[in-house]
């Protein structure tokens, strides 16, 4: 793991370093090595690359997994980045504990999508994030979709505030409060 905290720093720098320079295609290694190196300093996240080429030889589509663990959060932090051999070109595939990314960013209720609209003036996070195929571009860093995915979070738990404020407000408070209480999420 990459982590500036850490007494094991510099090993932990040099082990994940030497596995990604075993790692093809050469763009692949460079683009991951730059961006890791510029993200030690970040004591937010920290980061573990596993070598999936030597562990099973037949995977030459993604040959690197990179986890991140977000410090921010202390529930679903855990995100692993599959990067395919043609990434910056082509986006990785992510999975937040177990879940992939799109159905992270699914809302599972119609009153959700329209609180997301109403919010933040969006109809789906699928079309804004960078990892949909429309959008992607290849200078979008691992850093970027973790940003990305802390904007999610937000969103996502501000919708929940919301929703919980508007059945607290229908059962029990007078609506005229309602938007006094809104002002303080």
């Amino acid at each position: 793991m990459i982590t500036p905290n850490n007494n094991n720093n510099n090993n932990n720098i040099s082990s994940n370093i030497e596995i990604l320079n075993n790692i093809q295609p050469v763009t692949l290694r460079k683009r991951l090595t730059n961006e890791l190196l510029k993200q030690i300093t970040d004591s937010t996240i920290s980061f573990t690359v596993c070598d999936l080429q030597k562990e099973d030889t037949t995977n030459d589509d993604y040959p690197v997994e990179i986890i991140i663990e977000d410090k921010l959060y202390t529930r679903n932090n855990k995100y692993k980045f599959k990067m395919n051999k043609y990434y910056p070109f082509k986006q990785p595939v992510i999975k937040i504990n177990n879940k992939t990314y799109f159905q992270f960013i699914q809302f599972s209720s119609q009153k959700s999508l329209q609180m997301l609209k109403t919010l933040f003036g969006y109809d789906c996070l699928c079309c804004q994030t960078q990892l949909c195929s429309f959008n992607w571009l290849p200078k979008v860093t691992l850093y970027n979709i973790v940003e990305e995915i802390r904007l999610f979070r937000n969103c996502r738990e501000k919708i929940s505030f919301v929703l919980l404020l508007e059945k607290i407000v229908k059962k029990y408070l007078h609506k005229d409060l309602t938007g006094i209480i809104y002002s303080y999420l």
